[in-house]
């Protein structure tokens, strides 16, 4: 039996959770860390779960931007509506 990515699959289904469960920034900075665990593990497999990892990371970043643009715009329209 081959040796598995083992970061890359758990990177990639705390990036999907990180989807489901936004708020929760604290899921997408560990999926991002396991996507760069996977990334580095993946060397030492010939290449082994290396698009899973980047994908991981790939969604996660996104999952991050999406949460922090939809922060700063519920802020701007709470401090409209209080002017």
């Amino acid at each position: 039996m081959q040796p598995k990515n083992t970061f890359a699959t758990v990177a990639m289904v705390l990036a999907l959770v990180s989807l489901v469960c936004s708020p929760l920034l604290i899921v997408n900075v560990v999926a991002m860390v396991f996507g760069a665990l996977g990334i580095s593990q993946s060397r030492n497999l010939d290449g082994r779960g290396r698009s899973r990892a980047i994908g991981a990371v790939v969604i996660a970043t996104f999952g991050l931007a999406c949460v922090l643009v939809g922060a700063i715009v519920l802020l701007s329209v709470i401090s409209a509506h209080n002017n």
